[in-house]
């Protein structure tokens, strides 16, 4: 039972002056004696009819105000319900938010047992000790975390938690605990809350902790899963792609104290075997493995460097990178000298540029592939290309680009082939030597030729230097960058006098003018004619480190391919990231498939802008987006993330000082407002005043309408 008490009870002798108007209405109240006239006889029942309204009216405007004057003497003295004993002492409902820690360390196997189970066993037993009219709460730690559910009987975040599994991705428990600490802040009365944390505690998770403060008056309970140090090994990055900060290469990582058995790893191409080393890690080392991969055909290529050994975590034992293989560009080499040794040829110096393993089978792609013949197997090759473009056989690709040296004579039949290879778009590239004869030239390729050759010039102490070039021409794009590389090294000291043909153009020139490089278009096909010899017999520019990329962009520019890369590395992603798939709009609307090695195929849908939305690639593996016919037009791969690799955890002690308290931020609810926020005594003094607030108005409108 409840009981009505007054802080302050003396003020009660108050209420004895709402005697004091009644009793001085008693005393002046006037006795009227009733005389009878007739001529107004039907005016004083009227009269009377008004006075008796008039009289009810005044009684219920005293009533009023004594009632106004009872409220607010009451509202001094303080009064409050208070709950009886058994009611005070009842026990409090307990209110639990569970953090459960899914990143991909919680995959690790450790003495316990795997800590995926150890995590849900701990769960389910704190789950199984609340009583019928406790709550729970279960919020998740994984790449993204989110609440899974908000207070709810413990039988419901039971069923939740068994169809829960660890993520492949890193998680910020951060993040988590700032959701927990929204749900922690809606509290209701007569309840305890606490917050449960479920996790391995791995150090790289637990950044911050301090930026996400828990209310104050939550209890905080920490059950640790695992070790403090559980050793692991992991392949820690990459690379298949050369550049010019690094080579190709993996790095496997020890997260151990303690130096490793020997153990093997494995670099497979396209799920085939491609080298293979024994490797034994001391404690906390890492080792770099430099990498080569196999002559690729053109066309999408996975790459995988896996260690076998049997440690903690599996997930990041293995590593994914795609490769697509474009066609490469076909290049024919005329080569004049017909000698034993490879390096005597004339085309050695720009054979070894376009592909250094040119005949060999490994080696990584360049995207060029090189053919050389003879000056008199010029014309029979040409014609064959030109029969292969005509019937478009993709298992024979035709020529797309002729090397052509000095050469004393040219067959009349090989220039018609040459002339009808660039009305076809195809290209040429021409070099000089001291075999060429510039009246041949002159009179025999004046269609080809974007210059006209006068005298051969040659100098021994002052060599010429390229002064000038044109940084927006496709062929020097490449030197457009500070630092790559400075074409005034190489140094020439043989040459032609040339002047400019009519259609043609000058791309660089010689620190005195004439020319050095200058193009003409023929039908579809471009020339680029070349003021120095294909060897090193006429400058040293073959030698320098500038000539092969030079090169590289010539040949891609005649082809009609300027700017594409002989190997593109599709981008690798991290478990857990957004992964961002534009097909571009050709591909609006288009039915697509995705497929995952050992996972079952998925039906997408590209969205009006040609994007992939929505899709699931958590799990790490090589992915293959296909259309509706089965083409490939995505190879990428995902990765677990290294951080999660690293398995050295926090102390539950240590946690818990990194913690940050707060009192929780809540707006404070009517009833709290009016009664106050005590759980067992209720203050009515606010009441008793917000009702004679009311009575003040409904006294207002009586007294008015009374005068009236």
């Amino acid at each position: 039972m409840a009981a009505v008490l007054f802080t302050n009870a003396g003020l009660l002798a108050g209420l004895g002056a709402l005697a004091i108007p009644v009793i001085v209405h008693l005393l002046l109240r006037r006795r009227t004696q009733r005389l009878r006239f007739s001529t107004i006889r039907f005016f004083a029942e009227v009269e009377q009819q008004t006075k008796r309204r008039r009289k009810l009216k005044n009684w219920l405007l005293l009533a009023v105000r004594l009632l106004l004057l009872a409220l607010i003497v009451l509202a001094f003295t303080r009064p409050y319900l208070r709950q009886d004993a058994a009611g005070a002492n009842a026990p409090l409902r307990r209110q639990i938010v569970f953090l459960v820690d899914r990143s991909a360390s919680m995959n690790a196997d450790g003495p316990g047992g795997p800590h995926w189970t150890q995590a849900k066993a701990a769960i389910t037993k704190a789950l199984s000790a609340l009583q019928p009219g406790d709550r729970a709460a279960l919020v998740s730690c994984a790449a993204r975390c989110e609440v899974l559910s908000e207070f709810a009987p413990p039988e419901v975040i039971a069923k939740l938690v068994e169809q829960l599994q660890p993520a492949p991705t890193a998680g910020e428990l951060g993040d988590a605990l700032r959701l927990a600490a929204r749900i922690l802040a809606l509290t209701a009365p007569r309840t305890t809350n606490s917050l449960c944390i479920v996790s391995d505690l791995q150090r790289s998770s637990c950044r911050a902790l301090a930026s996400f403060p828990i209310p104050n008056n939550a209890d905080v309970k920490i059950i640790p899963i695992g070790d403090l140090l559980t050793p692991n090994l992991a392949v820690a990055d990459l690379k298949l792609q050369a550049s010019a900060a690094a080579q190709p290469q993996a790095t496997i990582a020890s997260f151990s104290d303690e130096t490793s058995k020997p153990f093997a790893a494995e670099l497979l191409f396209d799920g085939k075997p491609a080298t293979k080393w024994q490797i034994t890690l001391a404690a906390g080392a890492q080792t770099n493995l430099a990498l080569s991969s196999p002559r690729l055909a053109a066309g999408w290529h996975s790459a995988e460097l896996r260690i076998r050994i049997s440690d903690s975590l599996a997930l990041d034992n293995a590593r994914f990178q795609t490769l697509f293989v474009p066609e490469p560009i076909r290049l024919l080499l005329v080569e004049p000298r017909q000698v034993p040794k490879l390096f005597l040829e004339e085309t050695f110096f720009v054979a070894s540029a376009l592909d250094p393993s040119h005949g060999l089978s490994n080696g990584a792609p360049t995207g060029f592939a090189l053919e050389k013949v003879t000056p008199a197997q010029l014309t029979a090759r040409l014609a064959s290309s030109s029969s292969r473009r005509q019937e478009a056989q993709a298992s024979a690709s035709p020529l797309e680009v002729v090397m052509l040296p000095g050469l004393k004579q040219v067959p009349p039949d090989a220039i018609a082939a040459l002339k009808s290879f660039l009305d076809s778009g195809g290209g040429l590239l021409i070099f000089l030597n001291d075999a060429v004869s510039a009246n041949f030239y002159n009179a025999e390729l004046r269609d080809l030729l974007p210059v006209e050759l006068g005298q051969a010039e040659s100098v021994k102490d002052t060599p010429w230097r390229l002064r000038e070039f044109q940084p927006d021409a496709p062929m020097f794009a490449v030197f457009r960058q500070p630092n790559s590389g400075n074409l005034a090294i190489p140094e020439f000291t043989r040459r032609f006098a040339a002047n400019l043909t009519a259609g043609a153009a000058v791309r660089a020139s010689f620190d005195d003018g004439v020319p050095l490089i200058a193009e003409r278009r023929v039908g579809a096909g471009r020339v680029v004619w070349v003021n120095t010899s294909a060897d090193t017999a006429w400058s040293d520019w073959p030698k320098h480190k500038t000539f092969v990329p030079w090169l590289h962009a010539v040949a891609r520019y005649l082809s009609g391919r300027a700017g594409a890369a002989s190997q593109e590395q599709w981008q690798s992603f991290t478990a857990g990231d957004d992964i961002p798939l534009d097909l571009g709009a050709s591909a609006k609307g288009a039915s697509l498939t995705l497929r995952r090695e050992g996972a079952r195929e998925v039906a997408l849908n590209a969205d009006e802008n040609g994007h992939v939305r929505d899709a699931d690639f958590e799990a790490p593996g090589v992915y293959s987006l296909r259309d509706a016919s089965g083409r490939e037009l995505r190879r990428f791969a995902v990765n677990a993330p290294v951080a999660e690799s690293d398995l050295a955890a926090m102390t539950a002690n240590d946690f818990e000082q990194h913690l940050a308290r707060t009192e929780p931020p809540r707006e404070p609810l009517i009833a709290e407002g009016l009664f106050g926020e005590s759980n067992h005594e209720k203050e009515l003094w606010r009441v008793l005043l917000l009702a004679a607030l009311v009575l003040l108005f409904l006294e207002l409108l009586l007294a008015n309408r009374t005068l009236a």
